[in-house]
Protein backbone atom coordinates (compact mmCIF):
# COMPACT_ATOMS: atom_id res chain seq x y z
CA UNK A 1 0.00 0.00 0.00
CA UNK A 2 1.33 3.46 -0.90
CA UNK A 3 2.01 6.02 1.82
CA UNK A 4 -0.95 8.16 0.76
CA UNK A 5 -3.27 5.18 1.09
CA UNK A 6 -1.86 4.42 4.56
CA UNK A 7 -2.44 8.03 5.64
CA UNK A 8 -5.99 7.92 4.30
CA UNK A 9 -6.75 4.64 6.09
CA UNK A 10 -5.16 5.94 9.29
CA UNK A 11 -7.31 9.07 9.12
CA UNK A 12 -10.45 6.93 8.81
CA UNK A 13 -9.37 4.81 11.80
CA UNK A 14 -8.72 7.92 13.91
CA UNK A 15 -12.22 9.19 13.10
CA UNK A 16 -13.68 5.86 14.22
CA UNK A 17 -11.66 5.99 17.45
CA UNK A 18 -12.95 9.52 18.16
CA UNK A 19 -16.48 8.08 18.19
CA UNK A 20 -15.48 5.38 20.67
CA UNK A 21 -12.13 5.83 22.40
CA UNK A 22 -12.29 2.34 23.92
CA UNK A 23 -12.90 0.46 20.69
CA UNK A 24 -9.81 -1.75 20.68
CA UNK A 25 -10.60 -3.18 17.26
CA UNK A 26 -9.82 0.19 15.70
CA UNK A 27 -6.96 1.01 18.08
CA UNK A 28 -5.32 -2.34 17.31
CA UNK A 29 -5.75 -1.73 13.57
CA UNK A 30 -4.17 1.68 14.08
CA UNK A 31 -1.16 0.00 15.65
CA UNK A 32 -0.84 -2.33 12.65
CA UNK A 33 -1.01 0.56 10.18
CA UNK A 34 1.57 2.55 12.14
CA UNK A 35 3.96 -0.41 12.09
CA UNK A 36 3.53 -0.68 8.32
CA UNK A 37 4.40 3.02 8.14
CA UNK A 38 7.44 2.40 10.39
CA UNK A 39 6.06 4.78 13.02
CA UNK A 40 6.91 2.36 15.79
CA UNK A 41 6.72 4.64 18.83
CA UNK A 42 3.21 5.73 17.87
CA UNK A 43 2.29 2.08 17.26
CA UNK A 44 3.53 1.28 20.75
CA UNK A 45 1.35 4.01 22.26
CA UNK A 46 -1.67 2.58 20.43
CA UNK A 47 -1.11 -1.00 21.55
CA UNK A 48 -0.44 0.13 25.12
CA UNK A 49 -3.86 1.78 25.02
CA UNK A 50 -5.37 -1.57 24.00
CA UNK A 51 -3.54 -3.32 26.84
CA UNK A 52 -4.74 -0.69 29.30
CA UNK A 53 -8.32 -1.47 28.30
CA UNK A 54 -7.87 -5.26 27.99
CA UNK A 55 -4.77 -6.31 29.98
CA UNK A 56 -5.61 -10.01 29.59
CA UNK A 57 -5.49 -10.04 25.78
CA UNK A 58 -2.67 -12.27 24.53
CA UNK A 59 -3.18 -10.80 21.06
CA UNK A 60 -2.35 -7.31 22.28
CA UNK A 61 0.74 -8.44 24.23
CA UNK A 62 1.92 -10.28 21.11
CA UNK A 63 1.60 -7.11 19.04
CA UNK A 64 3.52 -5.16 21.68
CA UNK A 65 6.28 -7.78 21.60
CA UNK A 66 6.53 -7.55 17.83
CA UNK A 67 6.82 -3.76 17.91
CA UNK A 68 9.51 -3.92 20.59
CA UNK A 69 11.48 -6.36 18.43
CA UNK A 70 11.16 -3.91 15.53
CA UNK A 71 12.78 -1.16 17.63
CA UNK A 72 15.47 -3.48 19.01
CA UNK A 73 14.15 -3.52 22.59
CA UNK A 74 14.56 -7.25 22.95
CA UNK A 75 14.46 -7.53 26.74
CA UNK A 76 11.17 -5.63 26.89
CA UNK A 77 9.89 -7.70 23.97
CA UNK A 78 10.57 -10.92 25.89
CA UNK A 79 8.60 -9.58 28.87
CA UNK A 80 5.64 -8.68 26.66
CA UNK A 81 5.73 -12.05 24.92
CA UNK A 82 5.95 -13.83 28.28
CA UNK A 83 2.64 -12.19 29.10
CA UNK A 84 1.20 -13.41 25.80
CA UNK A 85 2.29 -17.02 26.29
CA UNK A 86 1.24 -16.89 29.94
CA UNK A 87 -2.25 -15.86 28.93
CA UNK A 88 -2.42 -18.27 26.00
CA UNK A 89 0.11 -21.12 26.36
CA UNK A 90 -0.77 -22.63 22.97
CA UNK A 91 -0.25 -19.37 21.03
CA UNK A 92 2.41 -20.55 18.57
CA UNK A 93 2.98 -17.12 17.04
CA UNK A 94 3.84 -15.66 20.46
CA UNK A 95 6.31 -18.47 21.17
CA UNK A 96 7.89 -17.94 17.75
CA UNK A 97 8.32 -14.21 18.33
CA UNK A 98 9.73 -14.92 21.78
CA UNK A 99 12.34 -17.17 20.20
CA UNK A 100 13.34 -14.33 17.85
CA UNK A 101 13.59 -11.84 20.73
CA UNK A 102 15.67 -14.23 22.84
CA UNK A 103 18.06 -14.87 19.95
CA UNK A 104 18.46 -11.13 19.34
CA UNK A 105 19.05 -10.60 23.06
CA UNK A 106 21.71 -13.33 23.10
CA UNK A 107 19.72 -15.43 25.58
CA UNK A 108 20.41 -18.71 23.82
CA UNK A 109 19.65 -21.01 26.79
CA UNK A 110 16.14 -19.59 26.92
CA UNK A 111 15.86 -19.76 23.13
CA UNK A 112 16.54 -23.51 23.25
CA UNK A 113 13.70 -23.92 25.76
CA UNK A 114 11.34 -21.98 23.51
CA UNK A 115 12.34 -24.14 20.53
CA UNK A 116 11.53 -27.23 22.59
CA UNK A 117 8.06 -25.85 23.31
CA UNK A 118 7.51 -25.07 19.63
CA UNK A 119 8.67 -28.54 18.60
CA UNK A 120 5.95 -30.04 20.81
CA UNK A 121 3.42 -28.13 18.71
CA UNK A 122 5.20 -28.70 15.39
CA UNK A 123 7.59 -31.68 15.73
CA UNK A 124 8.36 -31.86 12.00
CA UNK A 125 9.14 -28.17 11.51
CA UNK A 126 12.64 -27.98 10.02
CA UNK A 127 12.99 -24.25 10.65
CA UNK A 128 12.42 -24.63 14.40
CA UNK A 129 14.94 -27.48 14.57
CA UNK A 130 17.48 -25.31 12.73
CA UNK A 131 16.84 -22.45 15.15
CA UNK A 132 17.50 -24.80 18.04
CA UNK A 133 20.71 -26.05 16.40
CA UNK A 134 21.91 -22.49 15.89
CA UNK A 135 21.13 -21.62 19.51
CA UNK A 136 23.12 -24.66 20.66
CA UNK A 137 25.96 -23.60 18.34
CA UNK A 138 25.94 -20.17 19.96
CA UNK A 139 26.15 -21.91 23.34
CA UNK A 140 29.23 -23.77 22.01
CA UNK A 141 27.41 -27.10 22.29
CA UNK A 142 28.91 -28.62 19.16
CA UNK A 143 27.75 -32.22 19.59
CA UNK A 144 24.13 -31.28 20.31
CA UNK A 145 23.97 -28.80 17.42
CA UNK A 146 25.46 -31.27 14.95
CA UNK A 147 23.15 -34.05 16.12
CA UNK A 148 20.10 -32.01 15.10
CA UNK A 149 21.43 -31.06 11.66
CA UNK A 150 22.75 -34.53 10.88
CA UNK A 151 19.33 -35.99 11.72
CA UNK A 152 17.69 -33.48 9.38
CA UNK A 153 20.18 -34.37 6.64
CA UNK A 154 19.40 -38.06 7.06
CA UNK A 155 15.79 -37.21 6.28
CA UNK A 156 16.56 -34.78 3.45
CA UNK A 157 20.08 -35.30 2.13
CA UNK A 158 19.41 -33.20 -1.00
CA UNK A 159 18.62 -30.05 0.99
CA UNK A 160 21.39 -27.60 0.13
CA UNK A 161 20.38 -25.21 2.91
CA UNK A 162 20.97 -27.89 5.54
CA UNK A 163 24.44 -28.57 4.15
CA UNK A 164 25.22 -24.87 4.44
CA UNK A 165 23.96 -24.77 8.03
CA UNK A 166 26.15 -27.76 8.85
CA UNK A 167 29.10 -25.87 7.33
CA UNK A 168 28.32 -22.79 9.40
CA UNK A 169 28.40 -24.90 12.56
CA UNK A 170 31.78 -26.30 11.48
CA UNK A 171 33.04 -22.76 10.90
CA UNK A 172 31.89 -21.64 14.33
CA UNK A 173 34.12 -24.34 15.82
CA UNK A 174 36.98 -23.47 13.43
CA UNK A 175 36.73 -26.77 11.55
CA UNK A 176 37.34 -25.15 8.21
CA UNK A 177 38.12 -28.26 6.15
CA UNK A 178 34.92 -29.92 7.36
CA UNK A 179 33.07 -26.71 6.56
CA UNK A 180 34.54 -26.68 3.06
CA UNK A 181 33.43 -30.25 2.39
CA UNK A 182 29.89 -29.48 3.50
CA UNK A 183 29.72 -26.25 1.50
CA UNK A 184 30.87 -28.18 -1.55
CA UNK A 185 27.90 -30.51 -1.04
CA UNK A 186 25.56 -27.51 -0.96
CA UNK A 187 27.02 -26.02 -4.13
CA UNK A 188 26.91 -29.34 -5.98
CA UNK A 189 23.18 -29.32 -5.31
CA UNK A 190 22.82 -25.72 -6.50
CA UNK A 191 25.72 -24.17 -8.42
CA UNK A 192 24.08 -20.73 -8.18
CA UNK A 193 23.72 -20.87 -4.39
CA UNK A 194 25.41 -17.55 -3.69
CA UNK A 195 25.04 -17.77 0.11
CA UNK A 196 27.05 -21.00 0.07
CA UNK A 197 29.63 -19.57 -2.31
CA UNK A 198 30.02 -16.56 -0.02
CA UNK A 199 30.74 -18.82 2.94
CA UNK A 200 33.12 -20.89 0.80
CA UNK A 201 35.01 -17.70 0.01
CA UNK A 202 35.26 -16.88 3.71
CA UNK A 203 36.51 -20.40 4.44
CA UNK A 204 39.20 -19.96 1.78
CA UNK A 205 40.28 -16.77 3.55
CA UNK A 206 40.48 -18.67 6.85
CA UNK A 207 42.60 -21.31 5.10
CA UNK A 208 44.85 -18.53 3.71
CA UNK A 209 43.77 -19.28 0.14
CA UNK A 210 43.13 -15.72 -0.93
CA UNK A 211 43.22 -16.34 -4.68
CA UNK A 212 40.57 -19.03 -4.40
CA UNK A 213 38.52 -16.69 -2.21
CA UNK A 214 38.72 -13.95 -4.84
CA UNK A 215 37.69 -16.36 -7.59
CA UNK A 216 34.70 -17.36 -5.49
CA UNK A 217 33.70 -13.72 -5.09
CA UNK A 218 34.05 -13.24 -8.86
CA UNK A 219 31.67 -16.16 -9.44
CA UNK A 220 29.16 -14.68 -7.01
CA UNK A 221 29.28 -11.28 -8.70
CA UNK A 222 28.79 -12.98 -12.06
CA UNK A 223 25.69 -14.76 -10.72
CA UNK A 224 24.42 -11.79 -8.69
CA UNK A 225 26.10 -8.51 -9.72
CA UNK A 226 24.56 -6.61 -6.81
CA UNK A 227 25.71 -8.98 -4.08
CA UNK A 228 27.12 -6.37 -1.72
CA UNK A 229 28.92 -8.86 0.52
CA UNK A 230 30.90 -10.27 -2.41
CA UNK A 231 32.08 -6.79 -3.37
CA UNK A 232 33.03 -5.93 0.20
CA UNK A 233 34.84 -9.20 0.91
CA UNK A 234 36.76 -8.76 -2.34
CA UNK A 235 37.78 -5.29 -1.16
CA UNK A 236 38.95 -6.73 2.16
CA UNK A 237 41.06 -9.39 0.47
CA UNK A 238 42.67 -6.89 -1.88
CA UNK A 239 43.34 -4.63 1.10
CA UNK A 240 45.09 -7.47 2.93
CA UNK A 241 47.18 -8.01 -0.20
CA UNK A 242 47.98 -4.26 -0.27
CA UNK A 243 46.37 -3.87 -3.70
CA UNK A 244 45.13 -0.33 -3.22
CA UNK A 245 43.55 0.27 -6.63
CA UNK A 246 41.46 -2.91 -6.62
CA UNK A 247 40.64 -2.62 -2.92
CA UNK A 248 39.19 0.84 -3.48
CA UNK A 249 37.40 -0.19 -6.66
CA UNK A 250 35.56 -3.03 -4.92
CA UNK A 251 34.96 -0.96 -1.79
CA UNK A 252 33.44 1.83 -3.88
CA UNK A 253 30.93 -0.57 -5.43
CA UNK A 254 30.14 -2.14 -2.04
CA UNK A 255 29.41 1.31 -0.59
CA UNK A 256 27.23 2.16 -3.59
CA UNK A 257 25.17 -0.93 -2.77
CA UNK A 258 25.13 -0.31 0.99
CA UNK A 259 26.42 2.87 2.62
CA UNK A 260 26.84 1.02 5.94
CA UNK A 261 30.10 -0.33 4.55
CA UNK A 262 31.60 3.13 5.09
CA UNK A 263 31.53 2.61 8.83
CA UNK A 264 32.69 -1.00 8.53
CA UNK A 265 35.64 -0.05 6.37
CA UNK A 266 36.70 2.74 8.73
CA UNK A 267 36.73 0.26 11.63
CA UNK A 268 38.27 -2.68 9.74
CA UNK A 269 41.89 -3.60 10.46
CA UNK A 270 42.22 -4.86 6.89
CA UNK A 271 42.12 -1.27 5.66
CA UNK A 272 44.72 -0.03 8.16
CA UNK A 273 47.29 0.67 5.45
CA UNK A 274 44.80 3.00 3.76
CA UNK A 275 43.69 4.99 6.82
CA UNK A 276 45.76 8.01 5.78
CA UNK A 277 45.01 7.65 2.07
CA UNK A 278 43.02 10.53 0.58
CA UNK A 279 41.12 8.29 -1.86
CA UNK A 280 40.10 5.92 0.95
CA UNK A 281 39.01 8.79 3.18
CA UNK A 282 36.97 10.27 0.34
CA UNK A 283 35.12 6.96 0.00
CA UNK A 284 34.35 6.40 3.67
CA UNK A 285 33.61 9.98 4.70
CA UNK A 286 29.99 10.65 5.54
Amino acid sequence: MQLGKFEEALSDINKAIELNEKNCTYIYDKSLFLVDMQRYEEALVAIDKCIQIHPDSAKFWLQKGRILIDINKYGEAVKALNRATGLMPDMISAWSEKGIALEKAGLFDEQVKVCDVLLKFKPDDIEISVQKANALKNLNKEIEANKIILKLLEEDILNEELWLIKAEIDMHFKKYLDALNNINCAIRLDVNYTAARLIRGIVYVKLDKQRKALKEMEKIIKIAPDNKQAWYISALIYAVRKKKKKALMFLKRAIELDSNFKKEAKESIEFTFLYDDADFQALVSS
